[in-house]
């Protein structure tokens, strides 16, 4: 009886350890998610400021289109500035169709967008538990629920 008692007593300590090192594993995979999401803003950002510097040498840059179409310009340089469809997708919404860009951007141009201030960020609904990364005008990238994610969703960043 007492072997039996110490044998389900270490199968409930296994299925506990085990269960808190599952839900660890679980966590870990969201944050590098979440990290894939802002490092992808970054290249977007990264691309533009190519796209900017590419335009200088042969004159005048043309005003980018906001909201996804200003990500979606990397596409439509010749040659592309990006091509890889993943960057333009945030791999915590897991889904993915060529073609898509599953970012918002700026909301007017960005010569007129104060430093600090949101040029792109997340569609709503990318990060199920609300919120999503927020790219400020510095290059930064920060995830947000509050007041910087709201900024965005009341129109500093359209789609």
């Amino acid at each position: 009886m007492r072997r039996l008692l110490a044998a389900v007593a270490a199968l409930l300590a296994l299925a506990i350890l085990g269960s808190t090192g599952f839900v660890a594993v679980l966590h870990a995979q969201k944050r590098r998610k979440v990290a894939a999401c802002a490092g992808n803003l970054r290249t977007l950002w990264k691309g533009i400021h190519a796209s900017i510097s590419l335009r200088a040498t042969r004159g005048p840059m043309p005003t980018l289109p906001g909201g996804k179409e200003f990500w979606g310009h990397l596409r439509g340089t010749t040659p592309p500035i990006l091509d890889r469809d993943a960057a333009f997708v945030c791999p915590v919404r897991g889904d993915f169709v060529p073609g898509e860009v599953q970012y918002l951007g700026p909301a007017g141009p960005v010569t007129r967008i104060a430093d600090g201030s949101p040029v792109g960020c997340d569609e709503a609904g990318n990060h199920r538990w609300g919120g999503g990364n927020v790219l400020v005008k510095s290059g930064s990238v920060v995830e947000s629920s509050g007041a910087l994610w709201e900024r965005c969703m009341k129109g500093a960043c359209v789609p």
